[in-house]
């Protein structure tokens, strides 16, 4: 555009592909992101819910609390004993081991803190098993520390289990690959730890990742104006089978993206006009090829309870 830099308002903290946390949030939230796509398969799981950093912390804790865990996710795993509420840290090995095992202590007060929210499940995933053993070696320490305190009136019950990265991504996140930090030798999967049977179940229709899919009853009528149905619509033939006829399979875009190419054409229309009618105004069409569905729109579980 031949324009400077400083002209289209633009600072380096919205450099995302420079943000030293950009890689984190990404592996963290590609961890959830699979999850739910190893839910579709199973007729008897689904992700209800998937919360952000700061709305997990805020279940969790009251903002005004000085030290509180900040997950980098929470979840609702549907599960057939019911919903299992999933708070998730995940470690890149970038931080000390000191910090690391700090935040099981984090974990302790927001236990003490919220105990309506029992039985919460705490997950970690680490890189190592140097790392994962530090995590052991904390909360042996921990509960050996209340045993021999005389006056201890509390006694933790969130369950706190830890996965190694290299064992999630070849397996998978609802494997048996998650250990219980309080007894290392054993493997759990992920729909085995305790869940809510105070919350009532959600449709796994209505979960994550189903709502959307082409195999749902009426997926196509949800997609309006697309998807309305002519007021006398015709028979539709059956259509034959391609793999066997001889039948050439159809070729060029499909009808969304053809009306998706329509609405870019419009809108570059729309801001070539308001360019010319006032000028050498500044103005961007950075988003408008990048139309897409934001996951973020989907109905919020929370008001089907």
């Amino acid at each position: 555009m031949g324009r400077e830099r400083k002209r289209l308002g633009w600072q380096r903290r919205d450099d995302w592909g420079s943000h030293p946390q950009l890689v984190h949030r990404l592996e963290a939230n590609r961890f959830v992101t699979e999850l739910i796509a190893a839910t579709l398969a199973d007729g008897s799981l689904g992700v209800s819910e998937w919360w952000g950093s700061r709305s997990a912390a805020a279940r969790l804790t009251d903002a005004s609390q000085r030290s509180r865990p900040i997950p980098d996710a929470g979840f609702l795993l549907e599960t057939p004993a019911g919903p299992s509420e999933c708070y998730l840290e995940w470690d890149r090995g970038t931080e000390t081991l000191a910090r690391l095992t700090h935040k099981l202590t984090l974990y302790r007060h927001a236990e003490v803190q919220c105990g309506e929210l029992r039985p919460v499940n705490v997950l970690f995933v680490v890189p190592s098993e140097r790392r994962l053993q530090a995590l052991v070696d904390a909360v042996a320490a921990d509960n050996d520390r209340r045993r021999k305190t005389r006056d201890n009136w509390f006694t933790p019950s969130w369950p706190l289990s830890a996965a190694l990265t290299a064992e999630l991504n070849e397996q998978g996140p609802l494997a048996r690959v998650w250990r219980s930090l309080a007894d290392p030798g054993r493997r759990l999967r992920l729909c085995e730890p305790t869940a809510r049977t105070g919350l009532a179940p959600i449709e796994l229709g209505r979960c994550l990742g189903r709502r959307w899919r082409k195999e749902q009853p009426h997926f196509w009528q949800t997609l309006s104006p697309l998807g309305i149905p002519p007021s006398n619509p015709a028979p539709t033939p059956a259509a034959p089978d391609l793999e066997e006829s001889n039948v050439p399979f159809p070729e060029g875009p499909s009808p969304v993206e053809r009306m998706r190419e329509r609405l870019l054409a419009e809108a570059r229309r729309d801001l070539e006009r308001a360019a010319a009618g006032s000028g050498a105004a500044d103005w961007t069409s950075s988003g408008i090829d990048g139309l897409m569905l934001d996951p973020d729109q989907e109905p919020n579980p929370e008001e089907w309870r």
